[in-house]
């Protein structure tokens, strides 16, 4: 096929992990381009969000790609995504810029959750969008819960831990190393100036 219509390509991975290994951006693009290609589209650019969550806004492909597409130039006629939980996690934002990129004649299409053209194709994406966001809301829930119990148990849940101190493994349970927090010398005075001082 000759005359591919030019689209964007955009690719969220949720954890670092997922973005330093690669695989589920692989496994994206190669679903991206096998769709498109399908139904006549050819990816000519790629933005690419890593180890970010989808239930905000605040990422800066995700929003790049928006500015593009709706720029005056409209260099493409579609954005293409894996599925809708990887363009967000919120059924309103997903309809939110859904529409203002059908507003610039840019069309947002999933290579894995195909909407069928026609009067459904509103109710296809409000069932699929709210069953995502729904899927998110009850993970966060467990997480949150996994993670309170985590702290109650005197574990550190992760991150950078604050200035004095260090992390160790405490326990290993299976594969997990359940870490907690010990004071870190080396910083330890430096945190005794900053309270004496205070």
């Amino acid at each position: 096929m000759t005359d591919l219509l030019p689209a964007a390509g955009y690719i969220r991975v949720s954890t670092r992990r997922q973005a330093e290994a690669g695989t589920s951006m692989d496994e994206q693009k190669k679903g991206i381009e096998r769709d498109a290609e399908r139904l006549g589209y050819v990816i000519v650019e790629w933005y690419v969000d890593g180890g970010v969550s989808g239930r905000s806004d605040r990422r800066p492909e995700v929003q790049r790609v928006i500015t593009d597409s709706c720029s005056k130039t409209r260099p493409y006629h579609a954005v293409y995504i894996y599925n809708f939980s990887r363009f967000f996690r919120d059924d309103f934002e997903t309809e939110a810029y859904r529409r203002k990129l059908e507003k610039h004649g840019v069309q947002l299409l999933s290579a894995t959750q195909q909407i069928t053209p026609g009067p459904h194709a509103r109710l296809q994406r409000a069932i699929i969008t709210a069953m995502d966001a729904a899927a998110s809301d009850i993970n966060a829930e467990q997480v949150t819960q996994v993670m309170r119990a985590n702290a109650k148990d005197g574990f550190w849940n992760g991150s950078v831990p604050p200035l004095g101190y260090e992390t160790y493994t405490a326990e290993i349970r299976g594969k997990k190393h359940k870490k907690k927090l010990r004071v870190l010398s080396s910083e330890a005075a430096v945190v005794e100036y900053i309270y004496g001082r205070y």
